[in-house]
């Protein structure tokens, strides 16, 4: 399925792609300490999809970029990605991303230490999210090997574990938040 086929990703990319919105998310939903690391008034969109040759078109939903707080080493890209169903394989999808940001990064010219890319996945499908957010869960576990396996980790919001009195945000955020939890019910 490319980017924009399913109705689920037309109105998560309406919603979302509005950096105000995308905003008051991040700040109410990522943990307190990574939220206080980013400077939310420099939150921009950013190029949203990449080309595998051997892939085909493979869409990173979202992708903003946002300064440092600390002014460190540059800026922070936060990738959006959202799904309706459990992926046992995710951690190998947001990595693959992750690669091609820090590719697009040096090919734009940049230098010095990477980006920091902070992976976001939003669940909202009818079960509750049941894949480990460690990507060495994805590898063959061999302890003495474990140095050798990237450490990548994603921030998960799971909607079926919430309940509607703990979904935070203004209206269009609350909304649709309350919107993705309940989309595969019936009586909508």
């Amino acid at each position: 399925m490319t980017a924009l086929n399913s109705p689920h990703d037309r109105f998560f990319k309406a919603v979302f792609g509005r950096t105000e919105v995308a905003a008051e998310f991040l700040e109410r939903y990522l943990p307190a300490a990574a939220g206080q690391a980013l400077d939310w008034k420099t939150l921009r969109t950013a190029k949203d999809s990449f080309l595998d040759p051997e892939l085909a078109l493979h869409p990173a939903d979202l992708l903003y970029t946002v300064d440092l707080r600390s002014g460190g080493a540059g800026y922070v890209h936060v990738l959006f990605e959202h799904k309706s169903y459990v992926e046992s394989r995710i951690g190998l999808d947001l990595l693959r991303y992750r690669v091609r940001i820090w590719e697009q990064w040096l090919n734009a010219g940049n230098s010095g230490r990477l980006p920091v890319v902070v992976p976001v996945v939003v669940y909202h499908g009818a079960a509750s999210w049941c894949v480990s957010r460690q990507f060495a869960d994805e590898v063959e576990d061999a302890p003495a090997l474990r140095a050798y396996v990237p450490a990548c980790v994603y921030h998960l919001i799971d909607l079926s574990g919430y309940r509607d009195d703990e979904l935070q945000g203004a209206v269009m955020l609350h909304t649709a938040l309350l919107t993705l939890k309940y989309i595969f019910r019936n009586e909508l």
